[in-house]
């Protein structure tokens, strides 16, 4: 299996200041990495989510 065949689909929950937080990683490897930090309510992502997630996958 080539590098370009692969997907990456990592969940974790780390510690980051004491605090934990879950982190999910997916993609390609061979794409680039977008970082989206939010620091608010669960809830308010699920919109981002939905209405940009495909669109995303195909590019980042």
């Amino acid at each position: 299996m080539n590098l370009h065949s692969k997907k990456i689909d990592v969940s974790e929950i780390v510690s980051i200041g004491c605090i934990k937080q879950h982190i999910m990683v997916r993609g390609n490897p061979q794409n680039p990495i977008i970082l989206f930090i939010h620091g608010g309510l669960v809830y308010l992502i699920v919109v981002y989510q939905i209405v940009f997630r495909k669109k995303l996958n195909r590019i980042f």
